[in-house]
């Protein structure tokens, strides 16, 4: 309710106790929208005017435990024309339970993809959030290279961007920074804008894809599972602690990496670097990824910084 006006509605049902159906409908607009009668708003709402948006979940139970929920999202309207199937978002999350009845494992698929992505895992005997750490962060440090090998660039590479995402760490995208386009933008560009792109904007992508990132990843089975059970827990912590602690151990794998032969894996300059960024000051991320005082004042020098 706002403003004494109505903009959603929702129902829980209950078989035995337990719920087993749920939905609820919610609008969204301006105030206004709603000072109409029903049938003025719901010709505003198919015809896109008005959002409506709804949910639907459906509770499983085995031996009084629940294990699966289906749920259903309709996402900003009801469009006649575009109808609801279409329109539609469909999740599956799935709970498995130990021995003791324990809840171990939360799961989520989204129809009708394959991918499972894991949203809860109960730690093992012995598994501290550092020993989870220490193992992802060592499997990173040991596929990496391995996976910038395997694309035998024929181009010298400035830099690798280890790139994340406000909640996703691990495994980090990998991306690759071209010579051939760090020259092309201090030709391009003037000095308050290079910087930011030749560090913070690293990959160009074609117009002519639709992914934007560079499709060379981790694939080794023991880094990812390694990322992602460090993962489920970062991903329980709050924003600030979760964003701290993933940044920080991404620069340490970063740190780790720059202490390597690069050249050993693939053409590269002299100055070249292993870094992540989360929008601060460049020159405290590359210091904090392990950029060399020397290399710090050389790219001052030529205006990279």
């Amino acid at each position: 309710m706002y403003r004494d006006e109505l903009h959603g509605l929702a129902r829980l049902d209950y078989h035995d106790r337990n719920p087993v159906y749920f939905i609820s409908v919610g609008f969204g607009g301006y105030s206004e929208d709603f000072q109409k009668h029903p049938k003025n708003i719901w010709e505003d709402a198919t015809q896109g005017k008005i959002r409506i948006y709804a949910e639907r979940e459906i509770y499983k139970y085995a031996e009084a435990k629940i294990v699966e929920i289906n749920l259903t999202r309709w996402h900003n309207s009801f469009n006649a024309e575009i109808g609801l199937k279409e329109n539609a978002a469909n999740i599956d999350y799935r709970l498995a339970y130990d021995t003791d009845g324990k809840l171990n494992q939360i799961t989520s698929q989204v129809r009708p993809y394959k991918y499972v992505k894991s949203l809860y895992r109960k730690r093992q005997a012995g598994e501290t959030l550092d020993a989870l750490a220490e193992r992802a962060k060592s499997k990173l440090i040991d596929n990496i290279p391995n996976v910038i090998a395997s694309t035998k660039f024929s181009e010298r590479l400035y830099c690798l961007q280890l790139r994340f995402s406000d909640t996703h760490f691990f495994p980090p995208i990998l991306i690759p920074g071209f010579e051939s386009r760090r020259q092309r933008l201090l030709k391009e560009l003037s000095k308050p804008y290079g910087p930011n792109e030749i560090w913070a904007q690293v990959w160009e992508s074609e117009e002519s894809t639709d992914d934007p990132f560079p499709p060379w990843q981790i694939d080794d089975e023991e880094t990812l599972e390694a990322c992602e059970h460090l993962q489920i827990e970062v991903g329980m912590r709050g924003n600030k602690s979760r964003s701290d602690f993933g940044l920080r151990s991404l620069r340490q794998v970063a740190k780790a990496l720059n202490k390597l032969d690069w050249s050993q894996y693939t053409s590269v300059t002299d100055d070249f670097i292993v870094f992540a960024y989360d929008q601060e000051s460049l020159g405290m991320a590359l210091h904090l990824s392990g950029a060399t005082p020397d290399q710090i004042a050389s790219w001052r020098k030529y205006g990279l910084l």
